[in-house]
């Protein structure tokens, strides 16, 4: 069998879309008994063989100083897929990709021979649609989000399968009216995110606080980076609590003004490892992840692996995980019910050990679990593609 991943959500500095590819591309590279290659758009095109998988860029259209690309010419997609030659593709964005994959695959004569699934890494109809749509009013807003609801029910129902990573997205999309649905939760890599991790690593500075609350995540609106900012003075109290926050975006110049304001506030360099990241969930006492639109959030995923516990809007793919493993969630939206939940947090005991709760993440969610699952869906999804009998997937 023949698999390939095209993701235009890809991006060398990106966060969870980029580790998960990477993750499976180590995976795949080990395997006999699959061809498996990814590809993304890059500045060119490019043809890398790691072990027995392959990577492959092709050009794509810069998308301002965002980091990402976007592959916009199916004689590019063409030329990569007739290396490739595969029997299932798996889609991790359908803005405009299906039509140019579908394009490309049409001109090798494989449209009906190939497997087409979506994995819906971004829930773009509330985190980038609803949010703006908001401030043009009831009614042209409104328009803006169904219009952007039915879109997603259109794009993923045209496929073959869809995959959701937390139980929030399969329903979500069903509610768009997609069938052929697949849990299919991602993983972590239980070898750099442990509770025995170096913390010196980190980059943190040594305080006098006994208690370090890290927000690790992209500074963008729709990742609850200014509801955290907004909550801060209800749960201020820096002889109990040290602020950290790391990461960059959008938002980078408001943590800029907020850190002036309260300078006991630690602002972290961004990490560019995967070591880094692990030292710094590992050194923190709590991490804090109040965005509610993830998709499963594998950063909340991460941070439970390396024993720490977490605190999470009580929407989303990251609430299910905070639920699992002994977090606290808060009202979404609420900055008074974050604090709230802090406090809490820190006046209750730990409902579970570092190493109770590392274990426990270990056993369900480690990479080779994950992508043998889904390898498993692969082979159901290629059978019934092969057969005409797509109507059929499902669990």
């Amino acid at each position: 069998m023949k698999v390939c991943d095209i993701n235009n959500l890809y991006s060398p500095t990106g966060g969870g879309v980029r580790t998960y590819h990477e993750a499976k591309l180590r995976w795949f590279s080990e395997r006999t008994d699959v061809d498996y290659a990814l590809i993304v758009p890059g500045p060119a095109r490019k043809v890398e063989q790691i072990g027995r998988a392959t990577r492959i860029e092709v050009p794509g259209l810069p998308l301002g100083r965002s980091g990402y690309r976007s592959i916009v010419h199916a004689g590019d997609l063409t030329w990569a897929l007739s290396l490739v030659q595969p029997d299932l593709i798996e889609l991790g964005s359908v803005y405009t990709l299906p039509r140019h994959v579908r394009n490309a695959l049409r001109r090798l004569g494989r449209l009906e021979a190939t497997a087409l699934v979506g994995f819906y890494h971004a829930d773009y109809p509330d985190t980038y649609v609803r949010p703006y749509a908001k401030r043009l009013g009831q009614g042209f807003g409104g328009w803006a989000t169904g219009f952007a609801e039915r879109h997603c029910g259109r794009a993923y129902g045209s496929l073959s399968a869809t995959f959701g990573a937390s139980q929030y997205v399969v329903d979500k999309l069903a509610a768009f009216g997609v069938t052929r649905l697949f849990r299919t939760p991602l993983g972590v890599d239980t070898e750099r995110f442990h509770p025995s991790v170096d913390a010196a690593n980190s980059g943190i500075a040594a305080t006098a606080a006994p208690r370090r609350l890290l927000y690790l995540a992209r500074l963008a609106p729709e990742k609850g980076i200014d509801l955290l900012m907004q909550a801060y003075p209800a749960f201020r109290d820096p002889a109990r609590f040290q602020l950290i926050i790391g990461g960059k975006g959008p938002l980078e110049g408001a943590v800029a003004r907020f850190v002036r304001t309260f300078p006991e506030v630690q602002r972290l360099p961004y990490l560019t490892s995967p070591e880094a990241v692990a030292a710094a969930f590992g050194s923190a006492d709590l991490v804090i992840q109040p965005g509610p639109y993830e998709t499963f959030s594998l950063a909340t995923l991460e941070a439970l692996a390396t024993g720490a516990p977490v605190v999470t809007a009580d929407a989303g793919g990251a609430a299910e995980l905070a639920r699992e493993f002994g977090g606290e969630t808060f009202q979404t939206g609420s900055p008074e019910a974050l604090a709230a939940a802090i406090l809490r947090w820190a006046d209750s005991p730990a409902s579970l050990s570092p190493q109770e709760r590392a274990s426990a993440v270990s056993a369900r969610y480690g990479w080779d679990a994950v992508f043998s699952r889904m390898l498993g869906y692969y082979r159901e999804i290629v059978a019934a593609q092969a057969a005409s009998l797509p109507a059929k997937l499902g669990p």
